[in-house]
């Protein structure tokens, strides 16, 4: 097959498991989804289960929670016995509401729970509520202001009076009715929601199996949390805090509470204590001491930030216990609420006293407003507040020091593709894995990254001396265009290691190409990766490790096969598929064996398939 700019490439890479593994991207279609699935475990479950928790693992995968919700309601409407068997790898490898959320999902379907993962989701009620407000509210707020200010010219002051008090129990009167009529509708969904959940029951054993273990794996890791809670002792994970609360979001879709206070106080121990209650008030009891004796202490002992936050303990809020996506949400709340405190945690972290979480936030969301003031684009319905420097800085730095923690990339160079087709979301991503993988580089090609559209651009990102937002400055210099030339890449390298006398001992061991795969044609009827054989062979060079790094869903193009040795093809937004490829860990390096690299973690070894 041909890219979409006409390059000659593989349709499939000869491994259906490279295949997904290659082209599971975010955004990427449904349906795609599901057809790579199922070419994956028709040629090995063992290895297609690995790389459906791979999608979703936040330290050693891709972090991609909505595509993992997608593959394993897939799991479980294909291979329940196997779902079962490993959902208790969910909670530890992505988090603990993932059950609840696919529980969710059991009832409701799969889409409703897509929706809430949906990035754009937010965007998107923005602009309705936007777009309500321009062509409704706006024009009738109009009409009512010269109808009253006409009022106010034609009556005299205490008629003018009369009406404006008429107005306001009209109003008052209109919004009580509302509220009644919002409640009354709420109370039937719930009923409504409540029998649907009684009515699966009784019809789907497999929805009762799959609901009791969610309930057994939040009571026996509450239970274990409680005790060491009870001793002293850490409380590691954060069961406690996604652990449901009566008639919390997830509990009135699934009804999970009940069962798991019925785990935890049975009816056989519990029930002479309150003989003559009946089983409601049984339920209410049990579920008041749920919270008294788990949720509230276990949330209070482990710090939850939103403890603090939900009960205006600003004074009290450890700023090193909030999570990384909710530091970098909530940084005005906090400033506007503990200003001082939060300034004076920065500057802590600053001078290496404490540390501020990175973790769970992908590259490109760091450094997403200072790319977008770059490069003069903004994403439909995108309303983000001005970032803080100082915030970003600091978890810039958290993230590359945990890259570098995992070892050095070696002797590399980070390529990252700005043609027109990134345009977007895939653009920020390039940008911010490129510099990354310059500031976890060594040797000479250290803090350099080569761009390319129509024409490549090697630009020096200096982390000395520079803050984020000026090392993305420094990439405004690069040429811009519809093109994909990737072969001008390995051109200009070779041209630039000639010109500067770099031996070949000295040329880069490895090239990171950031991209949609979208490239223009190699020439001589070869693939861009025999065309780059050639060049370097001819330039007296032995061609560096290729990796493939796609960024986006379109043609499906795979620019070598599974088995091509010196390549490699990945996938993702995480800063975590680096850690398969760092220098020296790989005896053969190949699409297939970097893959099974991956998934080698020890992490993924008790995952295994039932049925």
């Amino acid at each position: 097959m041909r890219t979409e700019n006409g390059a000659l490439a593989f349709r499939s890479s000869g491994s259906a498991c490279v295949d997904f593994f290659f082209e599971m991207v975010p955004r990427v279609p449904d349906i795609l989804i599901e057809r790579l699935l199922e070419g994956a475990w028709a040629e090995n479950p063992q290895t297609a289960q690995k790389l459906i928790f791979h999608v979703g693992a936040v330290k050693e995968g891709k972090q991609d929670r909505r595509n993992f919700y997608f593959c394993m309601d897939w799991l479980r409407r294909h291979h329940f016995e196997t779902f079962l068997a490993n959902l208790q790898h969910s909670v530890h490898l992505v988090c603990w509401k993932t059950a609840l959320g696919l529980l969710s999902a059991a009832v409701e379907g799969v889409a409703p729970l897509l929706e809430r993962e949906d990035i754009d989701r937010y965007k998107r009620r923005r602009e309705e509520i936007s777009d309500h407000h321009l062509n409704v509210r706006r024009p009738r707020c109009r009409q009512r202001a010269v109808s009253r200010r006409q009022q106010k010219e034609t009556l005299s002051a205490a008629a003018y009076k009369a009406v404006v008090e008429q107005r306001r129990q009209a109003a008052a009167a209109s919004n009580r009715a509302a509220a009644a009529t919002a409640r009354e509708a709420r109370q039937v969904l719930a009923q409504e929601r409540e029998g649907g959940v009684r009515q699966l029951e009784q019809r789907d054993g497999q929805f009762v199996r799959f609901k009791e273990k969610v309930a057994e794996l939040f009571a026996d890791q509450l239970q274990r949390d409680k005790e060491a809670m009870e001793s002293g002792n850490r409380v590691a994970g954060l069961c406690a805090k996604w652990a449901p609360s009566f008639k919390n979001a997830h509990d009135k879709r699934t009804q999970i509470q009940e069962a798991i206070v019925r785990k935890l106080y049975p009816e056989e121990r519990f029930r002479l204590a309150h003989g003559g209650a009946s089983d409601a008030e049984f339920l209410s009891l049990m579920r008041d001491r749920f919270r008294k004796e788990y949720l509230s202490p276990l949330r209070a002992y482990s710090r939850v930030p939103e403890v603090f936050m939900g009960t205006n303990r600003w004074a009290e809020l450890p700023y090193s216990r909030v999570p990384s996506k909710c530091m970098t949400l909530r940084e005005s709340v906090f400033r506007k609420h503990d200003g001082e405190r939060f300034e004076a945690f920065l500057e802590q972290v600053k001078r290496g006293d404490k540390k501020v979480a990175a973790g769970a936030l992908l590259p490109h969301e760091i450094i997403k407003p200072f790319v977008k003031n770059t490069f003069g684009f903004v994403e439909n319905g995108d309303e983000d507040r001005e970032a803080d420097t100082t915030l970003r800085e600091l978890q810039w730095e958290r993230l590359v020091r945990d890259v570098k923690e995992g070892g050095q990339l070696g002797s590399c160079i980070p390529v990252s593709d700005v043609s027109g087709s990134m345009y977007g979301e895939p653009l920020l991503v390039c940008v911010a894995l490129g510099l990354l993988a310059s500031r976890a580089t060594s040797g000479i090609w250290r803090e350099f990254v080569c761009t390319f559209s129509n024409q490549p651009s090697l630009v020096r990102v200096r982390s000395e001396g520079q803050s984020l937002s000026e090392q993305c400055a420094s990439l405004q210099e690069i040429n811009w265009g519809m093109d994909t030339d990737l072969n001008a890449v390995f051109r200009l390298l070779l041209q630039v290691a000639q010109k500067h006398s770099i031996g070949p001992e000295e040329m880069a061991k490895k090239i990171l190409v950031f991209s949609d795969m979208e490239f223009n044609q190699a020439g001589g009827g070869r693939t861009n990766f025999e065309e780059a054989e050639k060049d370097f062979e001819a330039a007296g060079y032995r061609l560096p490790q290729i990796v493939f790094w796609n960024l986006r869903s379109s043609s499906g193009a795979k620019p070598v096969v599974a088995t091509q040795k010196g390549a490699a093809l990945v996938s993702g937004f995480s800063k975590n598929l680096m850690k398969s490829f760092l220098e020296g860990n790989l005896e053969e390096f190949t699409p297939f064996s970097l893959m099974m690299k991956a998934l080698s973690r020890e992490c993924f070894s008790d995952l295994r398939v039932v049925d």
